[in-house]
């Protein structure tokens, strides 16, 4: 059993991981589809990847700030915000920051929302 473990532990981070590079890319044909005129062009996977992505970390996040009353990772306001929203600010951060783009997009995404909406300490 313990064998299994090990080798699952081995293998499930190259199926799960995926870096800012691929991030980027994904979020960065979203934010250019929501910019477009065009009515023709419909959502790739990539595209949709992108906003369930933003949707997941933000509700997760709302989840956590609100009923939850734990330490968030960042403060959204008590509506939250959109998911092309939060694509937008994320593939900011990335081509702000390419240098980082090696970094896993889970943690790349938490860090742009946290320096865009940070949280007040102690209030």
């Amino acid at each position: 059993m313990k064998v299994i473990l090990i080798i699952l532990m081995l293998l499930i981070p190259t199926w799960c991981y995926a870096d800012g590079n691929e991030l980027l890319k994904r979020c960065g044909l979203f934010v250019s589809y929501i910019d477009s005129d065009e009515p023709d062009v419909f959502l790739s996977g990539e595209m949709m990847f992108c906003s369930g992505f933003m949707q997941g970390i933000t509700n997760m996040n709302l989840l956590y700030q609100q009923v939850l009353k734990s330490d968030a990772e960042f403060c959204l306001p008590e509506w939250g915000i959109s998911s092309s929203y939060a694509a937008r600010i994320v593939v900011k951060h990335l081509r702000d920051h390419p240098e980082e783009l090696h970094r896993n997009e889970f943690v790349l995404a938490i860090w742009a929302l946290r320096v865009a909406f940070p949280c007040k300490k102690g209030g």
